[in-house]
């Protein structure tokens, strides 16, 4: 039986991405779930976003903009959702590009005159370059949250570098 209990040990997360989990969570579906909802939280935001950007930079779409404001509000989003989610800190930004692709496609299929000039394919690359301040302050609110369970200091004071994903 000791060698049985070495390899469930080995097959454990790393001490900082252990999350809390209720007895009888441990099966798949509860983890398609959770994937859900940050996917979810980042498309619903996403498309706040895109829809919102008229009043919030006097433009049509965020690319468009002079300021940096939607930058930033990816950038604050993504590392709140990655904060929120720690141990996938890449599924807000997911649904943040999502739910701005959508209302991209919302735009132009229903209002022509308001869509992108751009054709669409250009219009995607562009949401992939404004996906990168999600994908930033995700990973920093990921970090954040890390350090703040005591995930990295746990693991700088065991020593067990390998098994940290930093």
């Amino acid at each position: 039986m000791a060698g049985a209990a070495e390899i469930d040990d080995s097959l454990r997360p790393p001490i900082g991405l252990r999350q809390p989990v209720a007895e009888g969570r441990h099966r798949r579906e509860d983890g398609e779930v959770r994937l859900a909802i940050p996917i979810t939280a980042g498309a619903v935001i996403g498309f706040a976003l895109w829809l919102g950007s008229p009043g919030l930079v006097g433009s049509p779409h965020p690319w468009e903009a002079k300021s940096a404001l939607i930058l930033a509000c990816l950038f604050v989003v993504g590392a709140v959702l990655g904060a929120a989610w720690p141990d996938r800190p890449w599924t807000g930004p997911l649904g943040l590009y999502v739910g701005q692709g959508l209302a991209l496609a919302g735009q132009k299929a229903w209002l022509p005159a308001s869509g992108p000039s751009e054709p669409l394919f250009l219009a995607v690359l562009f949401l992939v370059q404004y996906s990168l301040p999600g994908l930033a302050g995700a990973g920093l609110g990921a970090l954040l949250a890390d350090v703040a369970t005591g995930g990295l200091a746990a693991w700088i004071s065991a020593g067990d570098r390998d098994q940290h994903p930093l």
